[in-house]
């Protein structure tokens, strides 16, 4: 399975700056538009089939005596017209909570269609 077009990326990532959210929190914005890992969950609920994105950025800020590094996952699910949904984001400082978030999905093929190359 292929990631979602980029321009239902691009389209949604314009309709979340204008949520209260994307304003306050300008790192969720950053991760859709330039997450290299990006990550499928797929699970049927109710009978419903439900397929959501999960896009995961590591930053390191240079700072002394040692960097700091945080990490990011916004949760994004597709919905029946096949558009995206924003679901929920978090900015996490511990590398295993990471990736026990990351852990019930599996990796997205063809991760480069999100970032446009």
């Amino acid at each position: 399975r292929t990631h979602p077009q980029k321009q239902n990326l691009a389209v949604y990532t314009e309709e979340l700056t204008h949520l209260g959210r994307g304003k306050r929190l300008p790192w969720i914005r950053y991760t859709l538009q330039n997450s290299g890992a990006i990550y499928v969950s797929e699970e049927t609920v109710g009978g419903t089939f439900r397929r959501a994105y999960l896009y995961s950025a590591i930053v390191s800020i240079p700072i002394q005596p040692k960097p700091q590094v945080s990490y990011y996952v916004v949760v994004v699910r597709e919905v029946k017209n096949g558009a995206l949904r924003f679901v929920t984001a978090y900015s996490m400082l511990k590398r295993n909570r990471f990736l026990s978030v990351l852990s019930s999905s599996r990796p997205c093929l063809h991760v480069q269609d999100a970032k446009g190359t």
